[in-house]
């Protein structure tokens, strides 16, 4: 998409400008093999896309082929164990560093484990790329290392957009309470990253000084637009809807499916705040059909976990070629900064 390139030309730049200059033999030396593990392919998940895309671009500018494989080619479940032996796989053909989006299923950590216990005896750096991963993995295997955005701050983030949009108009406090009531669609309960995403998101907005507010209405639903949809339809048919000013959605997705269901019960449209920003919520943004979404950009996370394999793979300092405010800095993950996506920046991202 046209807003990944945009940013990615910003944050090549820095990267590039090495790349480009005429080196001397000793620093000619052909990059090691680095690999790039993928949960799932093209089209599943919009921010896994924007990353790999990311990854793939800064690799391409630098004349590096990657030895990509994908965890569920074929086959339509993400598989751990097909990731487990695709990354052995790598590993054992010479890859000194792999980029890794990781398997999120519930039954993952085990494998998870054991790619990152391989790694570790073979070492071989591991680049966690997008997902969170826990923090005791990064402190027990010491060649792994987390680029991407913890669920925590993307909740803080959609809190915070919703809180001081909240702020900035008056009208949509419907019964006039100086209150915002509130519904929150979770996505389904096995997703514990997106549970934490509610569950920081609600609490900013609880913790926000300048307004108060109340959650009324508060349900899980399965990912997809239509599964929204199917839960929002219920809370009109049960009267629920009448008292909530604002929904908060854990995906764009789902902010999508409360846009359908209040269309399609000819209600006016609450405002509605999304998360993950993809393309089809940018485009909703644009139409005043939801108010704002969080932009996990994946765009830097992929451009810095390239780099990042770069180095280890080419036994440099971990931080060379790193702009200055996205270094590791003595700890073993950078954690990358969402952007709030509203229709007042909305240009920069499209």
């Amino acid at each position: 998409s046209s807003h990944l390139i945009s940013s990615l030309a910003v944050l090549g730049a820095t990267l590039m400008i090495t790349a480009c200059q005429p080196s001397n033999d000793s620093n000619n030396k052909k990059i090691p093999t680095i690999g790039f593990s993928v949960c799932c392919e093209q089209g599943l998940v919009t921010t896994v896309d924007e990353y790999v895309n990311a990854v793939e671009y800064v690799a391409n500018q630098r004349g590096v082929t990657l030895n990509k494989q994908i965890a569920n080619e074929g086959h339509s479940e993400q598989d751990p164990a097909m990731q487990f032996n695709q990354i052995k796989e790598m590993i054992d053909k010479g890859a000194r560093a792999v980029i890794v989006v990781f398997v999120s299923d519930k039954n993952a950590a085990e494998h998870r484990a054991k790619i990152l216990e391989y790694a570790e005896q073979h070492n071989v750096a591991i680049i966690a790329g997008r997902r969170a991963i826990p923090k005791n993995m990064l402190i027990k295997f010491k060649n792994t290392y987390a680029i991407g955005v913890s669920p925590e701050i993307l909740g803080m983030q959609q809190g915070k957009m919703v809180a001081d949009e909240w702020k900035k108009h008056p009208e949509w406090d419907l019964n006039e309470d100086k209150k915002m009531s509130f519904a929150m669609l979770k996505g389904p309960e096995t997703a514990e990253q997106a549970l934490l995403r509610v569950k920081n998101a609600i609490n900013t907005i609880r913790a926000n000084p300048q307004i108060s507010s109340e959650l009324t209405v508060n349900e899980n639903s399965g990912w997809k637009r239509e599964d929204a949809k199917a839960v929002v339809a219920k809370w009109i048919s049960a009267g629920e809807i009448d008292k909530v000013e604002a929904i908060v959605a854990n995906s764009d997705e789902l902010a999508l499916g409360a846009v359908d269901a209040l269309r399609e019960a000819n209600r006016p449209l609450l405002p509605i705040f999304g998360m993950n920003t993809s393309s089809a919520g940018l485009e909703a943004i644009t139409n005043n059909e939801l108010i704002g979404s969080v932009l996990p950009d994946a765009a830097t996370m992929g451009s810095l976990s390239y780099q990042v394999a770069e180095n280890l793979a080419s036994k440099q300092h971990i931080d060379a070629m790193l702009p200055a405010n996205y270094q590791f800095r003595g700890s073993k993950e950078i954690n990358v900064k969402p952007i709030i996506v509203t229709k007042e920046n909305i240009s920069q991202y499209k």
